[in-house]
């Protein structure tokens, strides 16, 4: 537990530090990279939803 602690919990609360002391700015230049990741990593969902869909109709 403590490991995951590290991994995940550790950056984020330096991440809100860096925003805090850095102001907006920081905040706005981070995010659309963060948002990038985010979409990338679930644009496969709604294909994969509608597969399993088609393939359940088939049967």
């Amino acid at each position: 537990m403590r490991e995951l602690d590290k991994e995940i919990f550790y950056p984020l609360k330096r991440f809100v530090r860096e925003v805090k002391r850095e102001g907006f700015p920081y905040l706005f230049l981070s995010t659309p990279l963060f948002l990038f990741s985010l979409f990338f990593a679930f644009l496969p969902l709604p294909f994969l939803t509608c597969l399993r869909n088609y393939i359940l109709l088939q049967d």
